[in-house]
């Protein structure tokens, strides 16, 4: 060989020897770079020439022990959770040298590397760095809590900026890798450190509602609470925290409970009741009663359960006004029938003394006496005439018998010295009498004090005695007229000559039985005459015709069944 020159041009490469002239072809020239760069301990160089997985591992595995053994451990985790070196033999290398941190970012880093198919894998990983990050956190919470000698070149501050970012982390671990964590064994290891807070966490990042409702309402945290059940869609979680949270946020969680009309409103009633029990507001304000007005109004419920609850709610309230109570019951006497327990309402009433409420449930169910029997055992006088007005002109004798009551009741409050605004009373209902009070007066009470009432009715008794006495001058007229009517039929009579014909069938007339009417001297065979009465008659006399003829012809009671029959005959002509 004489030479090697370089062709700049051609970038190639020339060979001279003293029998030929040889071109240098370079090909994969950079191929062992890696293992050149890696010997000088270049590991970022030699990562970058490396070509396939196993190379690149080899670099990993070389860089990782170089920097063991300079004591740079967490760029060592880094390095050998990208690299094959043994699981096992990596993290008891960390652990003997105490390096939790450096343990805890080799975990971070290997978990990334195995496929969702590696469940087990997955899951083992995942709880040790759970446990990794709770002795950690509690580490730092003894450091700051006892004040303790830190670490050289830190302080408190600095302590607990590392906590943050610390708890950070395990926030963004959780939400990232919560899948790959079994709820129980994570909820175990975090309750044996006493960590609530990463609990709560936890329990956010999986959506587990129980666990995030119970946190705050055993902290007397009702916003937040609230703020957790505002997304939540599941029934059983607005049924079972709906108590506690009534009673402390009643407005806001009706507010959130008439948002969802999927809920069964009857599973809400143990909360609504604890609510009332432990509340003493206006019924106004009342979220009780606004929650069940709206499952009425808005979601028409029929659910006897839905209706009785209102009512004890307005019936129990301590307010001494009905007006509530009223309007509801109002507004179901519209309905066909009330969607309440009658009999249920009616002792609520009664036990809270909602006589008018009672009073109207006793008149929905049509016991106008025992309603008004009510009204005037609690002397509400205008209470009972409203009920008494009530039958209308559809039974007259219970509303007089209603207004009787009313009136024995108002007498006897008025007493002797107050007849005359009883008898006043008697003017408001048109069917009570003078002679109808008289009973209910004292006998010692003077005539002089209703002495016009008196005479008034005798003045009208005798205006009806003078119109009876007409009626009976002209009934004893009309049965003077029918007598002298009857007297003159004895005499009437028709002859019937011997060729005279039937004026149906133009046969003789006295070959068989005949009727003759006196007036026109016209003669019927009676079949003929029947059977021209059936053409022109209704359905009903057409029909007894008919069975009164077949019961004649199969020989019957032939006297009077012939009486009935010429009758129905001789009245239809």
């Amino acid at each position: 060989m004489l030479c090697l020159l370089s062709d700049e041009k051609k970038n190639t490469f020339w060979l001279l020897t003293t029998q030929a002239i040889l071109e240098i072809v370079v090909n994969d020239e950079d191929r062992d770079v890696w293992r050149i760069m890696l010997a000088a301990q270049k590991f970022d160089q030699a990562s970058q020439y490396a070509r396939d997985p196993a190379q690149k591992d080899a670099v990993a595995t070389a860089s990782g022990d170089f920097l063991i053994n300079k004591k740079r451990y967490l760029e060592a985790a880094s390095v050998y959770g990208k690299s094959t070196r043994s699981f096992e033999q990596v993290a008891l290398t960390f652990i003997d040298h105490g390096e939790n941190d450096a343990l805890r970012k080799y975990l971070l880093t290997k978990i990334a590397t195995f496929q969702k198919t590696y469940v087990m894998q997955r899951i083992m990983i995942a709880s040790w760095l759970v446990e990794i990050f709770m002795s950690k956190l509690n580490s730092l919470d003894d450091t700051i809590t006892t004040k303790a000698q830190l670490i050289e070149g830190t302080n408190t501050a600095e302590t607990k900026d590392e906590l943050g970012g610390i708890r950070k982390e395990f926030q963004d671990f959780v939400g990232k890798y919560k899948a790959d964590l079994d709820r129980k064994t994570t909820y175990d290891i975090i309750s044996s450190h006493g960590r609530e807070q990463e609990l709560l966490a936890y329990a956010t990042a999986i959506d587990d509602a129980n666990f995030v409702l119970s946190y705050w309402i055993q902290r007397e945290r009702w916003q937040e609470a609230l703020d957790v059940i505002k997304k939540q869609n599941e029934p059983e979680i607005f049924y079972r925290y709906g108590s506690v949270l009534m009673s402390h946020v009643g407005t806001e969680l009706v507010d959130v409970l008439m948002r969802h009309p999927d809920l069964n409103p009857r599973k809400i009633i143990p909360a609504l009741l604890n609510y009332n029990k432990d509340n003493d507001i206006p019924l106004a304000k009342n979220q009780a009663a606004r929650y069940l007005n709206y499952c009425i109004n808005q979601l028409q419920s029929t659910d006897p359960a839905i209706h009785n609850t209102l009512i004890s709610i307005y019936a129990s309230h301590p307010s001494p006004s009905e007006t509530a109570l009223m309007s509801y019951l109002s507004a179901q006497s519209l309905n066909a029938k009330p969607l309440y327990d009658t009999d249920f309402a009616f002792r609520l009433c009664i036990q809270h003394s909602r006589v008018q409420s009672a009073v109207h449930i006793y008149s929905s169910m049509g016991e106008y006496s025992s309603a008004v029997d009510l009204a005037l055992k609690h002397n509400d006088i205008d209470l009972a005439s409203s009920v008494a007005d009530r039958p209308s002109d559809t039974d007259p004798a219970l509303r007089k018998k209603l207004w009787l009551a009313v009136a024995k009741k108002v007498i006897d409050q008025q007493g002797v010295g107050s007849i005359k605004t009883a008898l006043d009373f008697m003017k408001r209902c048109e069917l009570l009498r003078i002679e109808d009070l008289i009973p209910f007066f004292p006998d010692f009470v003077v005539i002089d004090d209703f002495k016009e009432e008196i005479c008034a009715a005798l003045e009208s008794y005798s205006r009806s005695i003078s119109a009876l006495d007409g009626e009976m001058d002209a009934s004893a007229a009309t049965a003077e007229s029918i007598k002298n009517d009857i007297k003159q039929l004895k005499n009437r009579y028709a002859i019937v000559e011997p060729g005279e014909r039937c004026r149906v069938c133009e046969l003789p007339l006295l070959s068989r039985q005949f009727f003759v009417f006196p007036s026109c001297q016209h003669g019927f065979h009676s079949d003929c005459l029947g059977r021209k009465v059936l053409e022109g008659s209704g359905l009903t006399v057409r029909g007894r015709i008919r069975e009164l003829q077949a019961s004649i012809a199969r020989g019957g009671r032939r006297e009077k069944e012939a009486r009935e029959l010429d009758a129905l005959v001789a009245q239809q002509w």
